[in-house]
């Protein structure tokens, strides 16, 4: 076997080599009937110091989700509305813009109720009117002896 030269530190620290030996290990005597009582003290302690409504606002964690909270709220009223009116807006398609295959009568029947596709009007019913209005639109008096 080589000899290992270590170097011996207790030989250089006189004040570590006149502290007397004891076992490490050793717990004080009534030491373990009284550490749980020592414990829940502190516990309570630092509970007591914690409670109330000033050191829970101050947390960290409730001053950051405050903060995002009023950040999203503030972004929430601030930011502009844009209303579409066109789409608010009833928009209004006249029948002959609609191709013909895409009416559906039942609907237009429906939309229409009792009121018809044409409404009367009240006209007045004498001899001229009537011969005007078939002078007018180029009808013949067949027409008329017809329906009578």
């Amino acid at each position: 076997m080589e000899p290992h030269e270590q170097h011996d530190e207790l030989k250089e620290a006189p004040f570590l080599r006149s502290l007397p030996k004891v076992d490490p290990f050793v717990v004080p005597e009534g030491f373990f009937e009284g550490f749980p009582h020592a414990v829940g003290s502190r516990i309570l302690k630092q509970r007591s110091k914690r409670a109330g409504w000033s050191a829970f606002i101050l947390r960290p964690s409730v001053v950051g989700a405050f903060a995002v909270f009023a950040v999203v709220l503030l972004a929430w009223f601030a930011w502009p509305v844009q209303e579409h009116l066109e789409s608010l807006s009833e928009q209004v398609i006249e029948p002959e813009e609609l191709p013909q295959g895409t009416w559906d009568t039942d609907f237009l029947y429906e939309e229409l109720g009792e009121e018809g596709f044409a409404t009367t009007m009240d006209l007045p019913m004498d001899d001229e009117v009537l011969f005007a209005y078939l002078i007018n639109e180029d009808l013949s008096l067949d027409l008329l002896t017809d329906e009578l």
